[in-house]
């Protein structure tokens, strides 16, 4: 029962062939009738066995003991580890350079305190040797993270198993809004179209895509007449586009309280709670928020009482440390995430360094889940200013409490530390706005909360651009 997850790679899985590769290979018009067809194909076999034998497993464990669960947890890492080290050129070259031998790791002191951490630069400059070399060519699956931070970060999953492993994980959360594997999802996560157009519709998914790039006053009509169209039960969405289209949708005074809308989704960004509200005011369903990353280390996500992210053991082993490596212990304390994933043993990350940070919550959930909790995900290194003596703001404190103060008439508004001790504020607003009582108010504000420590100087653009993958960032640091 506890080995789940772990398999023996084939030869012959080289023979299998992904349908969509195949379908997005053939001419137009085929490859529109057959996404037709492949999206009447029964849920059952379009998602696959890795995805229902996941899906059904995490049913059960969700509600395992906390023994039974670490000792699934510590099967997983035994196992990997000694894949590794047999068959990752990086693993096996550090660990013995260290003395280390999978017979040492007795016990998770042992695992924390013998295997070291690897970081971001550690793969980028280890990618190839990062490959297990007993895993076929035809099953490596290069990704890329959005690179937020101004570095992205290329690495490789497993083809056929990692991607719908982790929608097992990602529907097994989502569950616990009333989720059913193969409801109808808008999504409004930056995906990219062709040039100008708003909205697509995948036939071969129970899934459509809306734009991030062009939510303004003259396609907002497209916007709303496609979301009454479509007639979703859920959005997916990445927190920043939601919160520009709501804003315009409010201005209008357009109603959407006649979806039939069962719930929000919220990833790849911070949710905020004033964004929250929003969403939940304006469409009238609950609204849920996970943490997780393209690297798939780690998945934590809010649970049907509670907002705290119960992070998931079968996905993963999850520490939090402190300045000096060791275990965060105290609630609201704040540490790194460092994680080990049990999802692509084709390019295992073993105690990777995430570069986010979260906050602990100590108790057990109502819920009766045997999860360690976050009491929420703060965010990067990234996501902090620098003083002129060089000591760390968090970004998220500074800017939100004033978000509904004094910013009413804000579009959207960007944060850029070019300096040391020096924000440059970049404000889009409303055409009727008092931009010198903004400038005032905000000026005012921002120093009661750091005095001197921090010099802020205002400019008003006529637009704030995303991201390439579509995100909004609040803050950029370039110091």
């Amino acid at each position: 029962m506890y080995n789940h997850g772990t398999k023996k790679v084939k030869t012959d899985s080289i023979k299998k062939m992904n349908i969509r590769k195949v379908i997005k290979s053939m001419p137009s018009p085929f490859r529109k009738t057959l996404r037709y067809v492949y999206g009447m194909v029964s849920p059952r076999f379009r998602y696959g066995k890795v995805f229902w034998e996941t899906y059904r497993f995490l049913d059960e464990s969700q509600y395992w003991s906390k023994d039974e669960l670490e000792e699934y947890q510590f099967i997983q890492l035994k196992n990997l580890i000694l894949h590794a080290y047999e068959n990752v050129p990086f693993y096996s070259k550090l660990w013995k350079r260290h003395n280390i031998n999978p017979a040492d790791i007795k016990d998770f002191d042992d695992f924390k305190n013998k295997i070291p951490f690897i970081t971001k630069d550690d793969i980028r400059s280890n990618i190839e040797d990062l490959v297990a070399t007993n895993f076929p060519a035809a099953k490596k699956e290069i990704v890329t993270t959005s690179g937020s931070t101004g570095e992205p970060l290329s690495l490789y999953l497993e083809s056929g198993y990692s991607k719908p492993r982790e929608f097992a994980f990602i529907a097994t959360q989502w569950r616990r809004i009333g989720y059913k594997v193969d409801d109808y999802i808008i999504a409004l996560r930056g995906e990219a179209m062709e040039e100008g157009k708003i909205f697509y519709k995948d036939p071969s998914e129970k899934y459509s895509f809306l734009s991030s790039f062009y939510i303004n006053k003259d396609n907002l009509k497209k916007y709303y007449n496609f979301l009454l169209r479509s007639k979703p039960y859920f959005l997916h969405v990445f927190p920043s586009s939601l919160e520009l289209l709501s804003k315009y949708f409010l201005e209008q005074d357009y109603d959407l309280t006649n979806l039939p809308l069962k719930g929000i989704f919220c990833a790849s960004e911070k949710l905020y709670d004033f964004q929250r509200k929003l969403f939940s005011d304006l469409f009238r369903v609950p609204v849920y928020s996970h943490y997780g990353h393209t690297e798939i280390c780690v998945l934590a996500g809010e649970c049907e009482i509670s907002r705290d992210l119960h992070v998931f053991p079968e996905y993963g082993y999850t520490e939090i440390i402190d300045s000096g490596n060791n275990d965060i212990s105290e609630e609201n304390s704040v540490g790194e995430i460092v994680a080990t994933g049990f999802n692509n043993n084709l390019m295992p990350l073993i105690r990777y360094r995430t570069g986010d940070f979260a906050s602990i919550k100590k108790n057990l959930c109502r819920c009766n889940r045997y999860y360690k909790l976050l009491k929420e995900a703060i965010g990067r290194s990234v996501d902090f200013a620098l003083d002129a003596n060089k000591e760390m703001i968090p970004i998220v404190p500074l800017v939100f409490p004033i978000h509904d103060k004094y910013l009413r008439d804000v579009i959207r508004f960007q944060l850029i530390q070019e300096k040391i001790g020096e924000i440059e504020i970049l404000l889009h607003v409303r055409d009727s706005s008092d931009k010198e009582i903004i400038c005032k108010n905000l000026l005012a504000d921002l120093k009661s909360r750091v005095g001197n420590r921090l010099k802020f100087a205002i400019r008003f653009v006529a637009e704030i651009p995303l991201t390439k993958n579509g995100k909004y960032l609040y803050f950029i640091k370039k110091v």
